[in-house]
């Protein structure tokens, strides 16, 4: 494990001068919108919920506990930041989990970008046989 770059006071600070885009309530829309068409887009099928780390993680938790069918969840690892502002290569710390045959495949991220980041996790997902990818 990395030891973490931010000091506990810097985060401090981050969170104190933070302007609030949007309260919980309406996060919890969101979620309960996506959560619904998920649902009504991938249910009866064998589902891999892949959770791109670490932004996606309250994201994706939020939606397992909405989703109400079963469904495999699993994580990938991949960056083109490294802390910057501007993306570079790709670099995968770990990515998608062996044969993707017969898994219909749900990404969740939290930002996207230039698109570059998403582009290559689908390809990659479809490459390793994934029947469906869907972000």
């Amino acid at each position: 494990m990395t030891s973490p770059t931010r000091s506990r006071e810097a985060m401090e600070r981050v969170l104190r001068d933070a302007e609030l885009l949007f309260d919980t309530r309406v996060i919890e829309a969101a979620l309960e919108q996506m959560a619904n068409r998920i649902r009504r887009d991938l249910r009866g099928r064998d589902v891999l919920v892949l959770c791109v780390m670490h932004g996606g993680l309250m994201t994706t938790a939020g939606l397992l506990l909405r989703l109400g069918f079963p469904v495999a969840q699993d994580y990938i690892h991949v960056s083109r930041y490294r802390g910057n502002t501007s993306g570079g290569t790709l670099d995968w710390k770990r990515g998608p989990p062996g044969d993707l045959s017969g898994f219909s495949v749900l990404v969740v991220d939290d930002i996207l970008d230039e698109g570059h980041t998403l582009a290559a996790i689908v390809a990659r997902c479809a490459s390793q046989g994934a029947d469906l990818v869907k972000t």
